[in-house]
């Protein structure tokens, strides 16, 4: 399969070792995948433009600062919010801000890359 479709994700150190094993599978399947920590997108605002933005929002200091800078930097780029504890509250919150998507985490490598390409599709 030919890479098509760029996804960025987003999250701090801690929880970056949960998306260290499902590199593979989502680059293989989806296309190239860029890493980068919270606290760098904020300070320096420059990362690659993506057309997936993933945002791990478990540890995130601010959720609706975080959106609203990716958003205002790409416009048209989908922005999925990943939570181990969603809550109605907070899902509707995160697509006031300009969020596509708002989803459970996946702990299965596969099924977290089904869940992407299905946003793709939308």
């Amino acid at each position: 399969m030919t890479n098509r479709h760029s996804i960025l994700i987003i999250s701090d150190e801690e929880n970056m070792k949960y998306w260290q094993p499902m590199l593979e599978v989502i680059r293989r399947r989806i296309g190239p995948t860029t890493t980068i920590f919270e606290k760098d997108v904020l300070n320096q605002g420059f990362f690659k433009p993506s057309e997936i933005i993933v945002v791990d929002a478990t540890d995130v200091a601010s959720l609706p600062q975080l959106v609203r800078f990716i958003h205002d930097l790409i416009p048209e780029g989908k922005i999925i919010i990943v939570t181990a504890t969603p809550t109605w509250k907070q899902a509707r919150e995160a697509f006031h801000i300009g969020a596509t998507d708002y989803i459970q985490k996946r702990y299965d490598k596969e099924e977290m890359a089904n869940v992407l390409e299905s946003v793709l599709e939308k």
